[in-house]
């Protein structure tokens, strides 16, 4: 029931077999789709040769090229050209010294649109948080965070409400939007204060953040 996408890092090095083997992982049934399309996501910028790599790839093993959603946290095009891409979004909203869900709320539609400047669909973008202190308090070795205010975990009530906010931007912006699909952080980010997951609690799991989300794509 629920499927897989690839997020490539634009950072990395990929190697020939690595974009053969993500061709044939498109082929899956498990492999998320959009239009008919399989999704992938390059994390950190616009890498024009990644995407010429992919529809290599996918050429050669006769799969459908894929959907391919940049996130605007990296370098970009230098000609303002991204045809090569179908639309943009972001893999989190970051807001800092702030000190609430609803300011987080508030951030987010800024940077919801501020993706009209790419000129291609902007797929809207949710979040359930964002607050690393976890990491600041442990320090992990592949990146870092300013000790800075972030927001307080959303309620069910929160959620909701910033559900409807980004439903009535979705309404406001519908010519520039990607329809029937929302992009939200996260599943399982408990570091960076943002999860969907069921936690253990004493006894038995509990579901509220689950049960709210829900709600909110209903």
């Amino acid at each position: 029931k629920i499927h897989l996408c690839a997020i490539l890092v634009c950072s990395h090095i990929y190697s020939d077999g690595d974009m053969d083997r993500l061709a044939d992982a498109m082929a899956e049934d498990c492999y998320e789709k959009i239009a008919g399309r399989p999704m992938v996501c390059l994390y950190g910028g616009y890498r024009v040769d990644y995407i010429e790599r992919i529809w290599a790839a996918c050429d050669k093993k006769s799969v459908t090229r894929p959907f391919v959603v940049f996130f605007n946290n990296g370098p970009l095009s230098q000609n303002g050209d991204y045809s090569r891409a179908d639309a943009v979004c972001n893999y989190a909203c970051c807001g800092t010294n702030i000190d609430t869900y609803g300011e987080l709320i508030e951030h987010l539609r800024y940077v919801n649109d501020n993706r009209k400047q790419f000129g291609i669909p902007m797929l809207p973008q949710f979040t359930v948080g964002w607050d690393p202190t976890p990491r600041i308090l442990h320090p992990v070795p592949w990146c870092g965070y300013a000790d800075e205010r972030y927001a307080a975990q959303g309620t069910r009530e929160e959620f909701l409400a910033g559900a409807a906010d980004l439903a009535d931007w979705i309404e406001e912006n519908r010519e520039q939007v990607l329809p029937g699909h929302i992009l939200t952080f996260a599943w399982n980010e408990f570091e960076e204060g943002a999860w969907i997951c069921p936690t253990w609690t004493e006894g038995e799991p509990d579901t509220g953040h689950t049960d709210a989300f829900r709600d909110v794509v209903q």
